[in-house]
């Protein structure tokens, strides 16, 4: 799959879309904004799917 959008991210990682844009400006998640500052992102599946992982890791890690 190509690019998706924040609509398109946040069904496919079942988070928010404002979840999944402000991990995109946090930086931890990798996203392209387009249009500048106020613009619309766009995610690759990949970076998605990376970014899954590594919030299940961390909820692991701090599960008692």
């Amino acid at each position: 799959m190509g690019w998706m959008t924040t609509a398109e991210a946040a069904e496919h990682s079942r988070h928010h879309p404002k979840t999944v844009e402000r991990a995109a400006r946090s930086g931890e998640l990798r996203g392209v904004q387009r249009g500048g500052r106020g613009g619309s992102w766009r995610f690759q599946e990949f970076e998605l799917d990376l970014w899954i992982k590594g919030k299940g890791k961390k909820r692991d890690a701090n599960a008692r």
